[in-house]
């Protein structure tokens, strides 16, 4: 698909990882949330201005549930990298629909 309807689909090789740029002008704590789908429970880092984090995701089913991946804090303003990688010992076939930074308040 594309637009909103566009899926990462067959994510299902702990060797690939997903990375995008992005840029930022607001510093400070954010939830990173992703519009999923996930038959069988698996893990993830999360990489984005030098931290690492490990998340469980838990399953969804066999919907697209938006779910809060993970708490990061960005120190500075500009192009910034995220990128997620599967833990290889724990990982599943995840479908991705959309990944969106919302700023804590």
């Amino acid at each position: 698909g594309t637009g909103e309807n566009s899926v990462i689909q067959n994510w299902v090789d702990p060797r690939a990882r997903l990375e995008w740029v992005f840029n930022t002008t607001d510093t400070g704590k954010y939830d990173v949330l992703a519009k999923v789908k996930v038959i069988q429970p698996c893990k993830l880092t999360i990489r984005v201005d030098g931290q690492n984090k490990e998340v469980e995701v838990a399953s969804t089913g066999n919907e697209f549930q938006t779910i809060n991946l993970s708490e990061i804090r960005i120190t500075k303003a500009g192009d910034q990298t995220i990128s997620l990688r599967p833990v290889r010992d724990n990982w599943g076939n995840i479908e991705l629909m959309n990944l969106e930074f919302m700023k804590q308040k």
